[in-house]
């Protein structure tokens, strides 16, 4: 079988990485602009913040920003040790 396309893995990472940060962007865009069309009404605000925490993305986020921080301190407290010794 023919290879067609070859590309080495750096490459493609980086060209994902590249395709991931303009979709953020755009959510992060989208976002911000519908945000702002909504009426300044406090229910609205409190019902979207619940509508992102209950979708699942809030407690995923928070989860891992929970889990990376805690994997931190282990391992700073790891490097600290090894210095020691």
């Amino acid at each position: 079988m023919k290879k067609r396309f070859h590309v080495k893995k750096r490459t493609l990472l980086l060209i994902a990485g590249i395709v991931w940060l303009i979709a953020r962007f755009n959510v992060a865009r989208l976002g911000i602009l519908s945000y702002q069309v909504i009426d300044r009404k406090w229910y609205l605000y409190l019902f979207s913040v619940v509508a992102f925490f209950y979708s699942g993305l809030g407690c995923a986020l928070a989860l891992a920003g929970v889990v990376f921080t805690r994997n931190y301190f282990c391992y700073k407290q790891l490097i600290v040790k090894e210095q020691e010794a």
